[in-house]
């Protein structure tokens, strides 16, 4: 997974990431702007295998990049 520590932009950071979650989760959605990221970060928890992991709640969160960085822990495990 891309580390969002070095992604200027969350539309960044999802796009370079986004082959990845296709392969592995088949996330086929991209969000639509940087303000709704917590809307599609949260729709992702509609696809059975990222909730199986318990990725964590988007709105939880208040940076983006704090998500990802749990999101990618997550994910790495799982």
């Amino acid at each position: 997974m891309i580390d969002p520590r070095y992604i200027p932009t969350f539309l960044s950071w999802a796009q370079q990431s986004y082959p990845d979650l296709l392969q592995n989760y088949n996330i086929t959605t991209m969000p639509d702007s940087e303000e709704d990221w917590k809307d599609w970060a949260s729709g992702l928890l509609s696809n059975s295998d990222v909730a199986s992991v318990g990725v964590p709640n988007a709105y939880e969160f208040s940076d983006w990049r704090d998500w990802a960085t749990r999101f990618n822990e997550i994910l790495g495990q799982g």
